[in-house]
């Protein structure tokens, strides 16, 4: 019943890892499957080139992340057609979809079927692709270099407003590092 799967990859753990042979998989068996490739992967740069080959002969539609723009982001969209209509399922992540890595790593996941995450998601993997422009319009996400920056900075306003009013405030980031000196 899957319809589509878009999905970035920014490190695997191998040209034979599970994950492509799986997107390759669901192209052979008739699903549009869209795949962003981040070229920039420090370290994985040639192994990336070399999916690229391997997820097109497989019927994969490869998309390059854009020069002037990281992708680092890891999320999953998947549509599939239910009785009562399509519903999109989402997976966004910190950790690369590497079954190596993630025994080493601690990461975060969210795997959801809410629509307005599925359709935030969407527009952030149309803007990626260089399919449309950048928007700050989302239900639920932010994402950089849009809207990250500013909507960080309101929810740092409001446990500092939360404090001052007698409550307490709480902040948790899990980043690899943080270079933004503003925040």
């Amino acid at each position: 019943k899957v319809l589509s799967i878009k999905m970035t990859l920014y490190r695997v753990s191998s040209i034979d890892s599970p994950i492509v042979n799986s997107l390759i998989n669901a192209a052979k068996n008739g699903k549009h499957v869209t795949v962003l490739i981040e070229i920039k992967a420090r370290f994985d740069e040639d192994r990336n080139l070399s999916l690229i080959d391997k997820l097109r002969n497989g019927g994969v539609n490869v998309i390059l992340g854009l020069e002037y723009m990281k992708t680092h982001c890891k999320m999953c969209i998947i549509t599939r057609k239910e009785d009562d209509g399509v519903r999109i399922y989402s997976h966004i992540g910190t950790g690369n979809y590497n079954e190596k890595t993630a025994r080493i790593y601690t990461d975060i996941s969210y795997l959801t079927a809410k629509r307005k995450m599925g359709m935030d998601l969407s527009m952030i993997f149309n803007l990626l692709s260089g399919m449309s422009s950048p928007n700050e319009k989302l239900n639920k996400l932010f994402y950089a270099p849009v809207n990250l920056r500013s909507q960080i900075n309101k929810l740092i306003d409001t446990e500092i407003e939360n404090v001052k009013s007698g409550g307490k405030g709480f902040i948790f980031l899990k980043l690899n590092s943080l270079s933004e000196t503003e925040i």
